[in-house]
């Protein structure tokens, strides 16, 4: 009998137990997801930055690209410009954060830049362009 009740409680406590292993797990995959979007923003930035400055070159008669290194700057180019996405998604996930009230666990930082950089790509993306 004894045997039985203590391998009882052992099953009781990892059933318990096991919805808290989820949620950690969820934490560490949402913060590296975090500093995915992290960086995906920043080469939004540069990506917007890199067409201005193409932009104005055009209109001097340079059509040569601003880095001359061609892949570097077309994977630039194509991370920042599908950041959205990917930081839709991120305030998606925020927000499902913010109701189980576990976004503590990301750093600050990088939250408040994710979730100011986004209008300014809905507004890159779907007004200026």
């Amino acid at each position: 009998m004894r045997i039985q009740g203590i391998q009882l409680s052992i099953i009781k406590l990892s059933v318990i137990n096991y919805p808290l292993s989820i949620i950690q797990l969820s934490i560490k995959k949402m913060r590296f997801f975090s500093r995915i979007v992290f960086v995906c923003n920043c080469c939004f930035i540069i990506a917007v930055i890199m067409w201005y400055i193409e932009s104005a070159r055009r209109v001097q008669g340079n059509f040569n690209g601003v880095i001359q290194f061609q892949p570097l700057e077309a994977t630039l180019i194509i991370l920042g410009y599908g950041a959205i996405i990917i930081n839709a998604l991120f305030v998606l996930f925020c927000i499902y954060w913010i109701a189980v009230k576990k976004l503590n666990m990301i750093p600050r930082w990088i939250v408040l830049f994710n979730l100011l950089i986004f209008p300014l790509q809905v507004f890159y993306h779907f007004f200026l362009h």
